[in-house]
């Protein structure tokens, strides 16, 4: 019996692509219409300001003063925070919208910084139920536990990011909300995948590299990103407006979606179908994303969670 293809015209799988593909931008001229979606969140911002930040960090999420994140929202910058560039105004005493000068001042983005959670106003946020979320990060912890690799809570040095790996640790910043936190994993996950080698060498120790023949940055974080488009699919889960964003980013086209989408759903497939067959976590409500640093506990988990790209 021929299994059916799960990217054929009608299915479930093939209408999220074609729904993420409408999301990326698909032409140079577009520049304009990545600045406004960009600069969404930023309205209080000059023109020129809302440049210097696109220029300096695409994947920027929310910018403040070291001072004003303190002050309004509880956080505070975290070691190795990369400073952005804006001009500031100076306003004339007692004048009111006047600027006799301008002067280069720093911003830092949500990413630098932790503290009390903080839900980014305008920047796009998959869409799923509680339950939903918790039954793919339950699965992906899974994956992670059965594959040697660590989930830790946190940012390396100098790296600004919301999530990162080197192959054997995923690091996802601290303060996410659960759905954020989830898709982030699955990102990175989708890159220990696609862009690390693991070799046993002696006394069955576990080595992880790069290979020689790495794609560009840009082919890696689509990759990473369809991937982890397909893993939240599957579980019900629609990313496609954040997942369109981040592709844009990186400068994805259609053709180059379109391309990848196969080996990028067999990727998926593949973390699902090890994941079920990796250990059981059972987590207190109180505990934080750990992976592999906790074993796996008993009872086990329903593993009703699992449900294979073959139904779509």
């Amino acid at each position: 019996m021929t299994r059916k293809d799960p990217l054929r015209p009608g299915t479930r799988l093939s209408g999220a692509l074609n729904r993420l593909i409408a999301e990326v931008l698909r032409d140079p001229s577009a520049c304009q219409e990545r600045l406004t979606r960009f600069t969404a969140g930023f309205r209080r911002y000059s023109y020129l300001n809302r440049i210097l930040l696109l220029a300096q960090r695409p994947e920027a999420l929310w910018v403040l003063g070291a001072r004003a994140w303190e002050a309004q929202h509880g956080r505070t910058l975290r070691k190795g925070a990369v400073p952005l560039y804006i001009q500031a105004p100076s306003l004339k005493a007692g004048a009111t919208g006047v600027a006799y000068s301008f002067s280069r001042t720093r911003v830092y983005d949500l990413a630098d910084t932790e503290g009390r959670p903080f839900a980014v106003p305008h920047h796009p946020t998959p869409r799923g139920s509680a339950a939903d979320v918790a039954a793919l990060e339950d699965t992906l912890l899974r994956w992670a536990w059965g594959q040697e690799v660590e989930v830790l809570s946190g940012q390396p040095v100098n790296q600004p990011v919301l999530g990162s790996t080197d192959g054997r640790r995923i690091w996802l910043a601290p303060g996410l909300d659960p759905i954020q936190r989830v898709a982030t994993l699955a990102h990175e996950i989708a890159h220990v995948k696609l862009h690390f080698r693991a070799h046993r060498r002696g006394e069955g120790l576990l080595f992880v590299e790069r290979p020689d023949d790495l794609p560009s940055r840009d082919k890696r974080e689509l990759q990473a990103e369809l991937t982890a488009f397909f893993l939240l699919t599957h579980c019900g889960i629609d990313s496609t407006a954040c997942a369109g964003t981040y592709l844009a980013s990186w400068k994805a086209s259609r053709s180059e979606v379109k391309a990848e989408a196969r080996r990028s759903l067999r990727t998926a497939m593949s973390v699902l179908t090890q994941a079920e067959r990796g250990p059981r976590l059972e987590r207190r409500s109180d505990e934080r994303l750990t992976g592999a640093s906790r074993p796996p506990q008993d009872p086990p988990r329903s593993n009703a969670a699992l449900r294979l790209f073959a139904a779509a």
